[in-house]
């Protein structure tokens, strides 16, 4: 009976190691650019670029290697919540408490496409295959489309306000949104 706890403890030990001595090889870089809190970070699909947003109203984008400050996004008039890369790295996608959504290209720094919210767009995410774009606010959840920055499709919570997190499903057949209301929908 004993034979599995020691196993356990000897496991448990060998990958503690393993993390320390991983850990001992990562150069801790701190890049200094906002002037504000910046509530979310995300790698570029390839893992060489992490945009940050910040509530300093800008999005900054790094070489993740060095940790150098490549380009800023600036277009935003209130603190910038949520940022995420499109799968193929080309895009970045900017949620603000000024009630848009904004698209820009990595490339260029190009402002493409502002999605007009009616309340504080509170997450916005690319769909898998990029093509879709889904924001939610205290307005609701938007399915918007890319290319054109169009709406295609405002779903219907019910009564519910679904304003925290709306994502697409790994296939891009559902659409998750939470609510304050300690629920959620999910929607096809």
């Amino acid at each position: 009976m004993k034979k599995p706890f020691y196993f356990s403890l000897l496991l448990l030990f060998c990958l503690s190691f393993f993390q320390v001595s991983i850990a001992q090889e990562i150069e801790l870089v701190i890049p200094q650019g906002h002037d504000e809190t910046v509530p979310m970070a995300q790698f570029s699909p390839d893992n060489n670029l992490i945009a940050t947003a910040s509530w300093d109203n800008s999005v900054k984008l790094w070489n993740a290697k060095t940790g150098r400050l490549l380009h800023t996004f600036k277009g935003h008039t209130d603190w910038v919540g949520s940022v995420s890369f499109s799968s193929d790295g080309e895009l970045i996608l900017t949620a603000s408490k000024d009630k848009t959504a904004k698209i820009w290209s990595v490339k260029t720094g190009k402002l493409l496409h502002t999605l007009e919210s009616e309340s504080w767009v509170k997450s916005a995410q690319f769909s898998p295959d990029g093509s879709k774009i889904v924001t939610s606010s205290y307005g609701g959840t938007i399915i918007w489309d890319v290319k054109t920055g169009e709406i295609l499709q405002k779903l219907d919570a019910g009564s519910l306000r679904a304003n925290e997190l709306a994502q697409f499903s790994h296939n891009g057949e559902y659409v998750l949104a939470t609510a304050t209301e300690k629920n959620y929908t999910l929607n096809k």
